[in-house]
């Protein structure tokens, strides 16, 4: 069998009561993609990710961190978000270094606080 998703993203929502991990994406078969959500996230919660998959990600977030800075819009857009969350001007030098001193035992322990496979909801529209 094979499963189709037209798109998937996942963003962080910080809001001043909660956070919230927001995911969406479209298929045609939404029950099998929340079976295997369901599936990756016990995998994740139970194993933890590898050395491997975390230089991965970091090198991603930290190498297209500078394509934000491309245009008038990306530069005032994420100076406004820099401002909304309280950062100083200076976090924008320091934050691809923050992600590069990551452990792998931070990440994991990470995981094991906040991901919480049980606790996951889904809403499915436009069927």
């Amino acid at each position: 069998m094979y499963l189709y998703v037209y798109y998937c993203y996942t963003y962080l929502s910080n809001q001043l009561e909660f956070d919230l991990l927001v995911g969406s994406c479209a298929s045609q078969n939404p029950e099998d993609v929340i079976k295997l959500i369901k599936t990756e996230w016990e995998k994740l919660f139970e194993f933890g990710i590898t050395q491997e998959e975390l230089d991965f990600h970091v090198n991603k977030i930290t190498g297209s961190y500078p394509l934000r800075f491309t245009s008038s819009k990306g530069i005032v857009m994420s100076l406004l978000t820099l401002i909304t969350d309280g950062k100083k001007p200076k976090d924008v030098e320091e934050r691809n270094n923050k992600y590069r001193s990551l452990t792998i035992d931070q990440v994991n322990d990470c995981i094991k606080k906040y991901i919480r496979p049980n606790d996951l909801s889904f809403i499915v529209c436009g069927m």
